[in-house]
């Protein structure tokens, strides 16, 4: 019988029961007496599989008192946590259960401490289990008999599982454009959540999206499971603007870029004073202005973290040369960027207003629009589109701060992201704020070149 055949008799078997019933016809099976507690824990309506939680610290159940339960847990899909501390559990039992814990969907954490018949014979199938089974991300073993090097790789493995949700939803806007083309085998412009999730093949992600997507479907209206790319990047990409944020961050008064320009003059101004130059951007931080003592010290931690350096005293033109990570460093003394939480990442920009401006004005020339079906509602509005190649090719800078948008070419071909696609405006901010570091620059910073060498006093040679 294959695993689809089981699994379809097992929900032929629990239809019109309930956990209470499930319980009690099993230790009537095993020929056991049923745990009281147990028995008033487990609902007793039908057809209600619904348990987040069965913990049974406290009841003392055996291996065949555990064994009775399996089916219960099998049952409730939507089982998160299973507690079987001190519950006498055999290394043969075990075996069973992960049986079961090996094909569940939702459960995250499972307690086995304190059972002391818990062996090494168990360490294979139990780590083979939490490898197979990425949605557990706490299998507590402390008080068995597994060895502590078993103990850690388990360890190590959940931990594993525990980073793949927070990895996907990250912010790398150029694996989620790449998955979201390649599912949009029709050009339309549009997925559907069934061939989102298909395609998902770690538990975790996908009992995670699909929660996410209810929240549309909830709040909007319903669309038939269709999404768009902007829809798919509001509710996967934790630094998603939508279109109203952004047009309204564009007509802000730009401080942004007034404390940037201040700090940078004030900065540039303290380091001519000691006849030094930075080998490209001197920095910019323009989140607060910094005090005169502060920038000083910038200046004599960079000069103190460049004596250190490879290539520490060149100079040109009379002039200490110093290089970019040594001023990093010295503002790193006493500037820290600000921790964000995920509502003020989804609010605040690293991109000036300015710049966002210039990019609202680049979609309005160049883009085409592409409107939602008629009838559907969004949670993002539609917004106009360019050719990705149009967007890099394009030139922004302020007086003193450029973005070479240039610089992104090769990091994304390299990636294997066609420069053909269409980017709405809301997928451009995405792209420029997480590769902001890269892109931009002073737009006076240089590399300064190497002083020509003294010509030798003495006779010239015939």
């Amino acid at each position: 019988m294959t695993t689809v055949e089981r699994e379809h008799e097992f929900h032929m078997y629990c239809q019109g029961k309930s956990n209470h019933q499930i319980y009690a016809e099993e230790c009537a099976q095993r020929g056991i007496k049923r745990n009281s507690e147990i028995s008033q824990m487990l609902p007793a309506e039908t057809d209600q599989y619904d348990l987040k939680e069965l913990d049974c610290r406290g009841n003392y159940l055996g291996p065949e008192g555990v064994r009775s339960l399996f089916d219960v847990i099998q049952a409730n899909r939507s089982l998160e946590h299973v507690g079987f501390q001190n519950q006498g559990i055999t290394d043969g039992c075990l075996h069973g259960l992960l049986d079961i814990i090996r094909l569940h969907p939702r459960l995250t954490s499972v307690d086995l401490s304190d059972n002391v018949f818990i062996t090494n014979l168990s360490a294979v199938p139990l780590l083979t289990v939490v490898k197979e089974n990425t949605m557990l991300c706490n299998v507590t073993v402390d008080g068995s008999r597994l060895g502590h090097a078993v103990q850690r790789k388990i360890k190590r493995e959940t931990t594993h599982n525990s980073s793949l949700e927070a990895e996907f939803f990250k912010g790398d806007y150029v694996k989620l454009k790449k998955l979201f083309v390649r599912l949009d085998t029709d050009l339309s412009g549009t997925i559907t959540l069934p061939e989102l999730l298909s395609n998902i093949d770690i538990p975790r992600i996908a009992n995670a999206l699909v929660e996410r997507f209810s929240l549309m479907d909830g709040t909007e209206g319903k669309r038939d499971n269709e999404v768009t790319v902007d829809e798919f990047l509001y509710y996967v990409y934790p630094h998603y603007k939508t279109i109203r944020r952004i047009q309204q961050y564009a007509q802000e008064d730009d401080v942004q870029e007034q404390t940037a320009t201040a700090n940078h003059k004030a900065l540039t101004l303290a380091l001519a004073k000691k006849r030094v130059m930075v080998e490209g951007s001197v920095g910019r931080v323009s989140d607060r202005l910094l005090a005169e003592e502060e920038i000083d010290r910038v200046v004599e931690t960079a000069l103190q973290h460049e004596t250190v350096s490879d290539d520490a005293g060149r100079q040109v033109n009379g002039r200490l040369v110093i290089s970019r990570q040594s001023i990093k460093h010295g503002l790193r003394s006493v500037w820290t960027p600000p921790e964000l939480s995920l509502d003020e990442k989804r609010r605040d920009f690293r991109l000036s207003a300015t710049f966002v401006k210039m990019l609202v004005k680049l979609f309005t020339q160049h883009a085409t629009s592409h409107s939602p079906s008629a009838g559907t509602t969004s949670a993002v509005d539609p917004t106009p589109t360019v050719p990705l190649e149009t967007l890099l090719a394009s030139n922004m800078s302020t007086p003193l701060f450029k973005l070479k948008l240039k610089l992104l070419l090769p990091i994304l071909q390299r990636q294997g992201l066609p420069l053909d696609l269409r980017v709405s405006l809301q997928e451009a901010v995405c792209l420029l704020e997480e590769y902001f570091d890269v892109v931009y620059c002073d737009v006076t910073s240089k590399t300064p070149a190497p002083s020509p060498p003294k010509k030798a006093k003495g006779k010239r040679s015939l």
